[in-house]
């Protein structure tokens, strides 16, 4: 059977009313006008200062990763000096370790040298070794000469001025030459050897201090003997009694002996005045410059990237920009505003013309920009901050912009804002061009993999594939911008594996975040379907238990639709699900509903036609209200609204018409009783105050939900359902819908109309097939 349209040419274009193509100069003038067009402008201006600022910031960042290869030759613009860290740290660690340590006299010299002085008075009267204390013969190790010779300096009970001179010229010996602690003197020896001994100058030095009244005494840290060392004492104390000219060999060998049982260093380290002396020194010594020319090579191609390397980058970058000033500066960031405009212009246009359920809401606008912007962000501060990740920190925010994308709206928005993020993310990170393809390869495969997502594995088979794609576009990209050489294969390797790994992390957040995701864009996925056309939801359990007619009608419903959804290559996983939940509104009255009424009384034959109106019509309500509180998602709300869209109650329409023209009857029968006289007459009823309150479908999928609630509807009033009446039926139902403008607001086809027509009487005739009678009574089916 042909279907009335299908005699005109033209069976493939839009089943709504034709409209009037607009001028140019209409489209303009809308568009100006169009307070939608200004919050776009603001939004779009808004994000494009903002990543105007990022990719500004990061454009005078060096992208220089420490501890890699060079992946091209940079030399210097413009000649400048800048400080060098590393070369003024060494020269003060030298100053530092030539500064000359103080060293502070102890009590045990002054004791020493008073003792010697005061020895002949001590002994003037022992006359022979008996006659002096053993500890002062062990100090000073005394023999009878020795005692002669000390003794003989007393004349007339007093000590000789020769002696008193001689002590003198023992401390001042004493004092240039002072006896320090084995841990001292190993120290000092050692910084003396380190710093090149004598010849370096205050390198190898100490202060002496031996009075606070006193200039400090400035000697070489040669001069330190060793108190610990018998082998030290002994030659110093023969340079000292030297010094002291002791002139008597006794008196000579009394000093000697004297400072070889001296035990007890006569000096100590001043850490405190060291510590004061070192920083003074440090504080002399200048800041080391490094001198750069103009064309000078910073970093040559392949070679490994140090940290002098980042600090001369950053360096002549500074100088750069202190030559050229504000216009160095402002010629940067005019040039990353103009190309962050040019390109959040042409997604505007795009999504514009493409998606105009972005278009037509602006809290969709401000969360697509919120959502890029963010992406964006997150992909250039960590890239910049550390370049060595920068296959995983710039290339997964790409990824995660894409499959938010591809969740919420489709793949062909999803692959065009990630293409302009790519693109953005390469110029402000300052990559080579083929990097540009490693996120668009990873952005593409979550396109594709995510587009139906049914169960949980859609996210590890996206994830996989995704790694795979990244990581085969890394090693070609790599290969070709790369230096080809042992080190360069191996950071190849760690790229290859961050980017794989970027691929796997992101799409475990995406799953991680799902719900979220859901709520935030008001979407609806294949996995959250799958959940809602479980018949242990509880809003579907209610419905079997309180109106199990309606339950089975919409199951069958369910079937129907979505074969036919299915034929035109329509989401047959929501209008399944959406048929599942068109009619729960019938449980809150479901007696009044003839699936429910199990061949009882009618409920309707009591009320009048406009009460039982209220009762229909009020399913569509009480579905809502119902959705909302079971929290259905918004995208299935409009399969309960709109499943019966603005089509006309015909049987109790037809009852009102009938019951109005019966009053009628009855009024021209008492008009002649009462001779004439005027008698009020009911009027007749208008087909809009019996038509549902809509809307219309304004999707695919809800139109075919309508007409296949119709003919499921219909079909069990068939005395003889069979193919070829169910198909008459089908044929004009759907003309009927579509003369009655339910298709208007639909992009559905004529040709479209016909395939949903051919599934819907298939699939309906092998529900309500024939039976076939077998002999004793029997009946099975065919």
């Amino acid at each position: 059977m042909r279907w009335p349209w299908q005699k005109r040419k033209g069976g493939g274009r839009r089943v709504g009313l034709k409209r009037e193509r607009a001028t140019p100069a209409e489209k303009i003038q809308r568009l100006l006008t169009n307070p939608r067009t200004g919050y776009a402008a603001i939004i779009g201006l808004v994000s494009a200062a903002v990543l105007g600022v990022v990719t500004w910031w990061a454009s005078a960042q060096p992208m220089l990763a420490l501890g890699r290869l060079a992946e091209e030759t940079i030399v210097a613009r413009y000649s400048f000096r800048m400080p060098d860290p590393a070369r003024t740290a060494e020269q003060r660690t030298l100053a530092r370790d030539r500064a000359a340590r103080v060293l502070v006299v102890r009590p045990e010299l002054r004791s020493l040298v008073d003792g010697l002085a005061e020895l002949p008075q001590t002994l003037r009267d022992a006359e022979n070794l008996s006659q002096v204390a053993p500890e002062l013969r062990a100090r000073f190790d005394l023999d009878e000469a020795e005692l002669a010779a000390v003794r003989a300096l007393v004349v007339d009970g007093m000590v000789s001025s020769r002696w008193a001179e001689a002590m003198a010229r023992l401390r001042q010996a004493l004092e240039r030459r002072p006896l320090v602690e084995a841990a001292l003197w190993q120290n000092e020896r050692q910084r003396s050897a380190q710093l090149g001994g004598s010849e370096a100058g205050e390198s190898a030095m100490v202060w002496l201090v031996y009075d606070e009244t006193q200039t400090p005494i400035h000697t070489s840290a040669a001069s330190l003997v060793n108190v610990g060392s018998v082998e030290q004492r002994r030659e110093a104390a023969e340079v000292i009694a030297t010094q002291a000219q002791m002139g008597d060999t006794a008196l000579r060998s009394l000093v000697v002996g004297r400072l070889m049982n001296q035990a007890e260093p006569t000096y100590r380290l001043d850490e405190a005045r060291t510590m004061a002396r070192q920083a003074e020194v440090v504080g002399q010594v200048a800041d080391a410059f490094v001198e750069v020319q103009a064309g000078q090579v910073i970093v040559r191609r392949g070679e490994p990237v140090g940290l002098d390397t980042l600090a001369l980058m950053r360096s002549e970058r500074l100088a750069w920009a202190r030559e050229h000033g504000v216009f160095s500066l402002g010629s940067r960031f005019v040039g990353s505003m103009a190309l962050c405009v040019l390109v959040v212009l042409g997604l505007t246009l795009y999504l514009a013309w493409y998606c105009p359920r972005v278009a037509r809401n602006p809290e969709r606008m401000l969360g697509m920009a919120g959502i890029f912007v963010a992406c964006f962000t997150l992909a250039v501060w960590p890239a910049a901050m550390e370049p060595r990740l920068v296959m995983l920190l710039a290339v997964a925010p790409t990824l995660l912009l894409a499959m938010l994308l591809t969740i919420a709206y489709d793949a062909r928005v999803a692959l065009a804002m990630a293409a302009g993020h790519a693109v953005l993310v390469t110029i402000a990170l300052d990559r080579p061009s083929w990097f540009v393809l490693v996120p668009l390869a990873g952005a593409a495969t979550a396109a594709w993999q995510l587009s139906d997502i049914r169960d949980r594995r859609a996210f590890v088979r996206a994830g996989i594939a995704m790694g795979l794609s990244l990581a085969l576009a890394c090693v070609g990209g790599g290969l070709l911008g790369r230096p080809v050489t042992a080190r360069g294969l191996l950071e190849l390797t760690w790229d290859v594996g961050f980017a794989a790994s970027g691929g796997l992390v992101t799409a475990g957040l995406v799953l991680f975040v799902l719900p979220s995701v859901e709520k935030a864009f008001d979407i609806t996925t294949g996995m959250k379907l799958i959940e809602l056309r479980d018949p242990k939801h509880p809003l579907l359990r209610e419905l079997q238990r309180r109106a199990p007619g309606t339950y089975n009608h919409s199951m069958n419903v369910a079937s129907i639709a979505e074969a036919a959804a299915d034929a035109i290559g329509a989401d047959a996983l929501q209008t399944y699900v959406g048929a599942l939940y068109h009619d729960v509104g019938k449980m809150n009255k479901p007696e009044y509903f003839v699936e429910n009424q199990a061949g009882g009384p009618n409920k309707h034959d009591k009320l009048s036609p406009a009460m039982s109106l209220l009762v229909i019509v009020g399913h569509v309500k009480d579905g809502l209200e119902l959705a909302r509180e079971f929290g259905l998602p918004r995208t299935l709300h409009h399969y309960i609204e709109a499943h019966h869209g603005t089509t006309l109650v015909e049987y109790f329409y037809h009852r009102a018409k009938q019951k109005a023209a019966d009053e009628a009857e009855a009024a021209r029968e008492r008009k002649r009783e009462h001779e004439g006289r005027d008698v009020e007459s009911a009027s007749e009823p208008s087909e809009m105050e019996y038509r549902y309150p809509g809307p219309k479908p304004r999707t695919k999928e809800c139109a075919i939900l309508m007409l296949a609630d119709a003919v499921e509807s219909a079909t069990r009033t068939m005395a003889d359902p069979t193919p070829a009446r169910i198909d008459q039926l089908v044929r004009r139902l759907a003309q009927k819908r579509l003369a009655d403008g339910q298709f208007d607001d639909c992009d559905l086809t004529l040709r479209e109309l016909d395939a949903v027509g051919d599934s819907i009487s298939k699939t309906v005739a092998s529900i309500y097939h024939g039976r076939v009678a077998y002999p004793g009574g029997g009946e099975r089916r065919a």
